[in-house]
């Protein structure tokens, strides 16, 4: 049986009506040879009836016997897909142009790109879209095959592939033993790095700002992972044990100096999620990876705002951050109503 050339891989967890909408978003593609992997956390069966509903033989709905957790589940739908390429979508996020499809294929057609990362902006609804952390921020947009393992890694992190949506790369059928087997909680970089990477360093990246997902806007927040400094360690740590072996000591040392001075203005974000204490946890560790943060002034800035500004303050300059990073919807205009009227017709 022939393989579909991309499995669009929809991990999910009681949001039926948020996955129809993601469903509907890839169903209205103009490129078909596709499927679509939905695996589903839930202990119910409402996102089975809406796949069930969509009548479509592409989809491929997928139960777990119980809740293994959001990035387990994502490696799990990753191992169920079958196509060459794998484009990861989240349940409540929306692939904007009817062409995406079309069009990275023709890129990597022309071009063997082993990971493209699509541009991502966040919506609140289809009158209020805006962009946040976006792939705006990339050095860089392309990276060459076989390319220093510092090199290829740092590329992916400069995409942020962290944001699952949009990481689109080529079925390895890599394997990751811990996974596999349950042996413990993974991380989100375990979920996905291996496979990026693995896709990036053999046949190289692109950064694809011309295709774009609409990421569903969410002020929930989420567990502590991004934020909590747990045994005296920050988060990115958790993500240097994965990647370290494949690195020399220059190289780790180079890449835990670029993150660390990335993250200056980081501090604001983490007072917002949790407090002073952890504030000051981070700003120890930080500084103890990267004593060059002592010569940085805008390291005490950044401090100095999460120390002391109130929460209602920050929530009043996300809101006024937001504003200003509004993006006229006439630059998307028909689009957006395109895919508003298959959405819910």
């Amino acid at each position: 049986m022939k393989k579909p050339f991309f499995s669009i891989v929809i991990p999910t967890y009681n949001r039926p009506l948020d996955l129809k909408m993601a469903i509907s978003s890839v169903l209205r593609q103009d490129f078909r040879d596709s499927e679509i992997v939905v695996s589903d956390n839930s202990q119910n069966t409402k996102s089975e009836k809406i796949c069930q509903k969509l009548q479509d033989k592409r989809i491929k709905y997928f139960r777990n016997k119980t809740n293994i957790g959001f990035y387990k589940n994502l490696y799990v739908a990753i191992k169920r897909a079958s196509g060459n390429y794998i484009f990861i979508l989240g349940d409540d996020d929306l692939i904007l142009k009817v062409q995406t499809l079309s069009n990275v294929y023709k890129l990597i057609s022309k071009y063997h790109y082993g990971y493209i990362r699509l541009k991502y902006v966040y919506y609140k609804n289809f009158n209020y879209i805006f962009s946040h952390f976006n792939t705006n921020r990339t050095e860089r947009d392309e990276i060459k095959k076989n390319q220093p393992n510092a090199d290829v890694y740092q590329f992916i992190y400069d995409a942020v592939f962290q944001f699952i949506s949009g990481n689109i790369f080529k079925n390895m059928g890599v394997i990751i033993p811990e996974l596999a087997s349950g042996e413990k909680k993974p991380l989100i970089e375990e979920s996905q790095i291996n496979f990026l990477y693995a896709a990036c360093k053999n046949y190289g990246g692109y950064v694809d700002k011309n295709n774009v997902i609409l990421a569903k806007w969410s002020t929930v927040i989420g567990g502590t992972y991004f934020f909590d400094v747990i045994d005296n360690r920050i988060f990115l740590e958790k993500s240097w044990d994965l990647i370290f072996p494949n690195l020399t000591k220059s190289e780790q040392q180079r890449l835990i100096i670029k993150q660390t001075n990335d993250m200056v203005w980081f501090l604001p974000s983490l007072k917002y999620y949790t407090n002073n204490t952890n504030v000051i946890r981070h700003i120890k560790r930080t500084f103890e990876l990267n004593r060059n943060l002592i010569y940085n002034p805008k390291y005490y800035i950044s401090a100095f705002v999460a120390l002391t500004m109130p929460r209602f303050v920050w929530d009043i300059l996300r809101k006024v951050f937001q504003s200003k990073k509004r993006i006229p919807t006439f630059e998307f205009q028909k689009e957006l109503n395109d895919l508003e009227k298959y959405i819910n017709q």
